[in-house]
């Protein structure tokens, strides 16, 4: 069996293209997490035990070719301003074809965009309970992706964004061996497509170690909104981790790029002074709301749909 590529994102901007990936090594694991409780639990701990592919991988498409270096999470990133994506095709530097075997779709196009919607996954649009650890554990590992609950309140403004026309890419903590569950998730529930911006792939000895959690959302939502300098962004979140933190930092970082943030009740009772200080600081510039259900956010929610024009 030769690697496969476990997850794969090229997003057009201004700049050309920003493609990025996740190589496996060798193996038969796929992106079918539906079935059982037990099929679900087998597949998800399968790809703890999988392991990154680390060397080089060679990109051809029509005019184009590019030589990537892959780190030892599996990881490649590169840049290219006549890339094309419907041709593209992938090689290990021993020639052996590498398949994408992801369902959901890879290519992304942003160039156009004058808005864009971030926003959080677990707790945020779908319900994880990730302030409690066993039940965490629990929907992650045994519940089937066609039994995993949205959060209907983040579903309703998802719906009524997209329904404009305006585009949505989404960041979590979570590791990129669940970026099958995630993405079956959004496709089963008909909710709005975007790039996926997970922790890097990791082997299940790494589980139990410490992770910057809010410093992984700030780098990824970083590295994001500065290839669009043109674009504004509103961000969905909750308050049962470290959302609010991180939202502050990117608004510290890009205060004339945030239009709006949403930060969705949990009933934690989490982050209280973090949630204060940030609606200090978006004061009026930043429409901003601590929300528990739609009816709060819609007059927002609506007012961007009306500011967002696909011909700007």
């Amino acid at each position: 069996m030769n690697p496969v590529i476990w997850k794969l994102h090229c997003i057009k901007s201004r700049n050309g293209w920003w493609v990025s990936g996740t190589v496996l090594k060798k193996t038969k694991l796929t992106h079918d997490m539906k079935g059982t409780w037990w099929g679900t639990f087998k597949n998800t701990v399968k790809t703890y035990f999988a392991k990154p592919y680390h060397g080089s991988l060679k990109v051809a498409w029509n005019g184009g070719y590019k030589e990537v270096s892959v780190d030892r999470e599996g990881k490649f990133s590169f840049l290219s301003t006549n890339f094309d994506s419907t041709s593209m095709v992938f090689k290990s530097a021993e020639g052996e074809g590498l398949t994408a075997v992801q369902s959901y779709p890879a290519s992304f196009d942003l160039e156009k965009a004058p808005y864009v919607v971030i926003s959080d996954i677990d707790d945020t649009i779908l319900v994880s309970k990730s302030e409690k650890f066993f039940s965490k554990i629990w929907l992650m590992l045994f519940r089937q992706t066609s039994k995993r609950s949205f959060v209907e309140e983040s579903e309703k403004a998802y719906r009524h964004l997209s329904s404009r026309g305006i585009p949505f890419a989404y960041v979590s903590a979570s590791e990129q061996n669940l970026f099958a569950t995630i993405t079956n998730f959004l496709i089963f529930h008909e909710l709005p497509l975007g790039p996926i911006f997970l922790r890097p792939f990791t082997h299940w000895r790494s589980l139990l170690k410490a992770k910057a959690r809010e410093n992984y959302k700030v780098n990824r939502m970083s590295h994001l909104i500065s290839h669009f300098p043109e674009t504004r962004f509103a961000l969905f979140g909750d308050d049962s981790q470290q959302d609010p933190l991180a939202f502050k930092n990117i608004l510290d970082l890009y205060p004339e790029q945030i239009d709006s943030i949403f930060i969705r009740k949990t009933g934690s009772g989490n982050n209280v002074n973090e949630i204060e200080n940030l609606k200090h600081l978006t004061g009026t510039r930043v429409r901003f709301s601590h929300y528990s259900n739609f009816e709060e956010i819609a007059p927002i929610v609506k007012k961007i749909g009306s500011d967002y024009s696909t011909d700007n």
